[in-house]
């Protein structure tokens, strides 16, 4: 389990992703046809969704294997759903083969980016509110 927590007023945002193993390092023994894992999202304030950069927006259904654009998705952040069965010798060879781009969509898919901008939902979360995702999700 691990825990990531933001005030919302950070001067700079994670965009369009998925849990992969930049957030969320995977056993190399897990079957990577099951893409497993569960976030619980929970707001500890109340979050309009027209203040702090509209709090979590999700993509619905962005998850599911019959998403048109989910690998390509994938494919523009580097997304891999484990680890290598060998493992990696050092944190630096891991960064090298999977180069930190989870965050940044907007960059390498400015087109994807805008897509996901207009199919987004938002919500206004309340104190105590808990969204239970896929980590496999489109989130922002």
């Amino acid at each position: 389990m691990s825990f990531l927590a933001k005030t919302g007023m950070e001067g700079s945002a994670c965009g369009w992703h998925v849990d992969d193993v930049g957030f969320w390092p995977c056993s190399a023994h897990q079957d990577p046809r099951v893409p497993v894992g569960v976030n619980a999202w929970i707001a500890i304030d109340d979050i309009p969704s027209k203040t702090y950069g509209c709090g979590m927006a999700i993509v619905p259904k962005s998850h599911l294997k019959d998403c048109e654009w989910r690998q390509r998705g994938y494919d523009a952040i580097g997304s891999t759903k484990n680890h290598p069965m060998e493992g990696y010798p050092s944190l630096a060879e891991m960064a090298a083969k999977n180069p930190p781009n989870t965050c940044d969509l907007a960059n390498i898919s400015p087109e994807l980016n805008e897509h996901l901008e207009k199919i987004k939902r938002v919500f206004n979360y309340e104190q105590g509110d808990v969204l239970l995702m896929s980590r496999w999700l489109w989130h922002r």
